[in-house]
């Protein structure tokens, strides 16, 4: 006999399905009908556990920015320290998540969920910014950063490699090489940039 979700654990498997849908075929593919073929259930009994599909949107917000808060190091690390362990986790969820965070960062995802959503999607996106602007900014304190690059184009550097990942195309696997790997080296290229 199968035992039966309680409604925290079947929320959460609804939203799983919702960001593994985004992910592999884009907001487009966010139904309540695929999510409902995707976690085995009637569509109308995803009704049972949320409102509407806004709410799945927002429960599929909250899911991934959990994920991302998972990123955030321990403030007493010093901040190239910090901002490599923050960087090389963002760039393997991006890696192996590209649909979600093509979703995420084209606000398509804020957008399925209403308002709040739009709203909540901003302030994960600024406590990011916040978090990397923090890092340069102590770094270029500490005398971490090269003398002639100032920590806000470093930042426009920063988001412009992990939105290459996102929207470029996808990143080459043909020597087998798994996220970590990738993010481990794409971190490395641009610690060197960023201590010349």
């Amino acid at each position: 006999m199968t035992r039966r979700l309680s409604t925290e654990q079947r929320q959460r498997q609804i939203a799983e399905a919702a960001l593994g849908l985004i992910s592999r075929g884009g907001v487009g593919s966010f139904t309540t009908s695929a999510i409902a073929e995707e976690v085995g259930l009637a569509e109308g009994t995803i009704f049972r556990h949320f409102s509407n599909k806004q709410e799945i949107a927002l429960a599929a917000i909250s899911l991934l920015e959990e994920r991302l808060e998972e990123s955030f190091p321990d403030e007493d690390l010093p901040p190239l320290e910090r901002l490599g362990l923050f960087m090389r986790h963002r760039l393997e969820l991006v890696i192996a998540h590209r649909g979600v965070f093509r979703a995420f960062f084209s606000d398509q995802l804020g957008m399925a969920a209403g308002p709040e959503g739009v709203a909540r999607m901003e302030r994960i996106k600024n406590k990011s910014l916040q978090f990397l602007r923090q890092c340069l900014s102590e770094a270029r304190a500490e005398g971490e950063l090269g003398s002639t690059l100032a920590p806000e184009f470093l930042l426009r550097i920063i988001q412009g490699t992990v939105q290459a990942f996102l929207f470029g195309t996808p990143t080459p696997t043909s020597e087998g090489e798994e996220p970590p790997e990738i993010a481990r080296k794409t971190w490395s290229s641009l610690f060197d940039l960023i201590r010349k």
